[in-house]
């Protein structure tokens, strides 16, 4: 898995030519991009995010986020990926929201709301979680998060804030 793990990441930053988001003309360009997760109960948990946002006239969110809970024997116990709705950062701390659309493990996750919450760059990264892939029971607002409880263990996140 560890492999497989640093090619997505390469490819991440390959495919999003970095942090910065690209395309729009003006506004704010705002980007989480990385991997990384920590162990929780004795398995691991890992998050990705290829997530973007330019904000202006009008805000434009895109991008992926992608969660993996595996067994100390490697094996994946549940896995989800979405579409971002919302990124928004500041400082080296950002936020992203969006829907579940893959989902291994509990099929009755599709269409649900997740959110996450970064501290990345230089900072010791940090991460928190929060939706009803997690046990909460109806969906939080788009942009907003549980603040970042979790040490990250292995991997880093880039936040880009835009010079907000």
């Amino acid at each position: 898995m560890c492999r497989w793990v640093t090619g997505l990441v390469v490819a991440v930053l390959v495919l999003s030519g970095g942090v910065g988001v690209a395309g729009a003309e003006g506004g704010v360009r705002q980007a989480v991009v990385g991997i990384g997760g920590m162990a929780f109960q004795g398995d691991r948990l890992t998050f990705a995010f290829d997530a973007h946002a330019v904000w202006g006239a009008g805000a434009k969110s895109r991008g992926t986020f992608h969660v993996w809970h595996a067994g100390p024997d490697g094996h994946v116990k549940a896995e989800y990926a979405g579409t971002v709705k919302c990124v928004f950062a500041t400082a080296g701390y950002a936020t992203v929201t969006g829907t579940v659309h893959i989902v291994r493990g509990d099929p009755g996750m599709e269409g649900t709301w997740a959110g996450f919450s970064v501290v990345g760059n230089s900072a010791p990264n940090r991460i928190g979680y929060g939706g009803q892939p997690w046990g909460d029971p109806k969906p939080g607002n788009d942009c907003t998060a549980l603040p970042p409880y979790s040490p990250v263990e292995f991997g880093h996140y880039q936040v880009n804030s835009g010079g907000i």
